[in-house]
């Protein structure tokens, strides 16, 4: 069986148009019309992004969103790794450096599929969804409205095999998506037109924002009403605007031209904008005039790109439709093409809300009787995303300690348990390190204790200190009582938080040592170790929004056998749209207070330390790492 073409879930274009004006091949009818889009218009569609899931991934989230990806032979992608925590190992060394994909259906059973998307219509589908949740749009799309994981328990939902795309409406190329190879036919140049950044887009904006009037003043002006009787003149001028704004646009214009209205409707800037977001939401970014103009023509002109006529076609010898007629080169086809790219993604939106209530609503009013699996089922964030770690693959149990020379860190995929209860939604947990111990069983059966600092910068505001007794790396229960405990004051209100965390290891973690935004550390634990691991999250974008740690060595009182960090983007989005990737970084250099050297141990080489205010650096200068 031959290759075929594969097309964006978001709109069906394709990812690249082969000869898309017949310059290479002059025996094909086919082809698009070089006056009405130019073959630099049609590079936007090579921009595209693939959806992916990824069940090793550590944390709630299991799905991704790649950097820069170019389409290969059948249905699959090489992507770029990009800044996403959750995507999957490079297949493909670089610079830069891969990962192969495959898309909506593939022969491997095994092989999870992914979803791919032109990057811009993500800002679309943001727009679609805060219109379906709120019944407006944001003056900028807000990616941070997705949830990655919903987005594709949704899009899943959709596919099918030996499908190209989703099964959704795609409006007018509802037929060319089932098509196995992408024809460039005379008339469907406005399908591949970008719908942000065209040439005539940019343009027409421009001069939209600069623009006071669209007619003269003199052109404004309406003649008197009659004398008659007119129940609209008795309402309120705001009332009478809201029962216009819902009546369609030639009744609202035969209206108008009646003289019965008592004010001038073609004047009022705020009645026309609302017009357009309820007739035209995918027109968001339309500027409100700076002072009044005719809405009538606004309105008629948008009205008139949006929904341009179809080119009439007639049917050529070679099976090929032509176009018939003169083409009209005004037209904004990128205005179009969003046009009809909104309504595939609103209706996308519809069953993203659908999935996000019925996920949303599985912790209200729960029967203690329900089955264990349906319960996981109705619990998990996304119907069509399983949270929950499978069962690992079989492998021969190792008993005692591993040499350091065969492996430092032993084998995990990393789908972490949980103890009590999963972190919040918005929290990124970042992969743990493991000391050269090897437990008789997996470290992800192990289950995770967490401890949340803040999932947002108002409750890290409210944080007064940490505090620690300095020694003791077990949990259980105690011989005696509890010692004195060391308090680090930290002054969450004038804007101190943790900026980084690095945990010193040995056969297990020793030591955690966390630095502040005011250059100020605490050091608990032993400060002998044969490694250590930096966990620094860009401070740009994300914060270290709390700690998790897991006890599995020992019976009486389980001994600490993992630490890493969590971590939150600061928009509440879980980093969908620019950087994002928390590595822990082996064996680097940490920060050290002001005036002290960051020297390894000295003598004693092994000693519990708890480092937390200024006497403890002067006592225990050099004596941590």
């Amino acid at each position: 069986m031959g290759d075929w073409d594969w097309y964006c879930a978001l709109c069906a274009a394709p990812f690249h148009c082969f000869d898309p004006f017949n310059e290479e091949f002059g025996s094909r009818g086919d082809a698009f019309d070089p006056d009405v889009i130019k073959a630099e218009e049609l590079q936007w569609l090579e921009n595209l992004r693939v959806l992916g899931f990824n069940p090793d991934a550590p944390g709630v989230s299991k799905c991704f969103i790649t950097g820069p990806a170019t389409s290969s032979d059948y249905v699959s992608f090489q992507c770029e790794l990009g800044e996403d925590p959750n995507v999957l190992p490079a297949t493909q060394q670089g610079p830069p450096t891969r990962t192969r994909i495959a898309a909506y259906s593939t022969y491997d059973p095994d092989e999870l599929i992914a979803m791919a998307f032109h990057s811009d219509y993500l800002k679309v589908f943001a727009q679609a969804l805060t219109y379906q949740l709120h019944g407006e749009c944001k003056p900028k799309p807000d990616l941070s409205v997705v949830d990655k994981d919903l987005l594709y328990g949704t899009m899943t939902k959709l596919t099918g095999e030996y499908l190209m795309a989703l099964k959704s409406d795609y409006g007018e190329l509802a037929d060319s998506v089932t098509e196995q190879y992408w024809g460039c036919h005379p008339g469907q140049e406005a399908w591949v037109s970008n719908p942000f950044t065209s040439p005539q887009i940019t343009s027409f904006l421009k001069t939209l924002r600069h623009q006071n009037t669209i007619l003269p003043p003199s052109q404004l002006e309406s003649k008197p009403p009659p004398y008659t009787t007119d129940p609209l003149s008795k309402l309120a001028k705001e009332i009478t605007c809201e029962i216009l704004l819902y009546l369609p646009y030639p009744t609202l214009q035969a209206l108008t031209l009646s003289c019965l209205l008592p004010f001038h409707l073609p004047s009022i800037s705020s009645f026309w904008k609302r017009k357009f977001a309820i007739d035209m939401p995918c027109l968001w970014d339309i500027p409100i005039l700076s002072s009044p103009g005719n809405g009538f023509d606004i309105y008629h002109t948008m009205k008139r790109h949006c929904f341009p006529p179809t080119p009439d076609t007639e049917m050529g010898k070679d099976g090929i439709p032509r176009v018939i007629g003169r083409r009209d080169p005004s037209l904004m086809l990128g205005m179009a093409n969003r046009r009809r790219v909104w309504n595939a993604c609103l209706e996308l939106a519809v069953l993203y809300e659908k999935e996000m209530r019925e996920c949303g609503g599985a912790g209200e009013n729960r029967d203690r009787d329900v089955d264990v699996d349906e319960e996981i089922a109705k619990g998990s964030m996304s119907l069509g995303v399983p949270i929950l770690a499978a069962p690992v693959k079989r492998r021969d149990p190792t008993i005692g300690n591993s040499s350091m020379l065969s492996s430092n860190y032993p084998p995990t995929i990393q789908r972490h348990l949980w103890k009590h209860a999963l972190p919040p939604p918005n929290i990124q947990a970042t992969n743990y390190k493991t000391g050269y111990w090897t437990p008789a069983r997996s470290f992800d059966t192990i289950p995770m204790h967490f401890l949340i600092f803040g999932t947002s910068p108002l409750e890290l505001a409210k944080i007064t200190g940490f505090s620690s007794d300095g020694s003791e790396n077990v949990v259980g229960p105690r011989d005696g009582e509890e010692g004195e405990r060391k308090m680090f004051k930290i002054d969450g209100a004038g804007g101190e938080v943790v900026t980084k965390v690095e945990v010193g290891i040995n056969y297990l973690p020793m030591a955690i040592k966390i630095t502040t935004s005011h250059n100020r550390i605490a050091f608990f634990g032993t400060n002998q170790k044969n490694a250590h691991v930096i966990y620094e999250p860009p401070p740009s974008t994300h914060f270290i929004a709390g700690i998790y740690a897991s006890w599995g060595h020992g019976i009486d009182r389980r001994q600490c056998t993992t630490i890493s960090v969590l971590t939150a983007a600061k928009d509440g989005g879980g980093g969908l749209g620019d950087e994002g990737e928390i590595h822990g970084v082996m064996d680097g250099t940490g920060g050290s207070p002001p005036g002290f050297e960051n020297a390894r141990p000295r003598v004693p080489r092994c000693e519990a330390i708890a480092v937390v205010d200024e006497g403890d650096y002067g006592e225990f200068e050099g004596r941590w790492w």
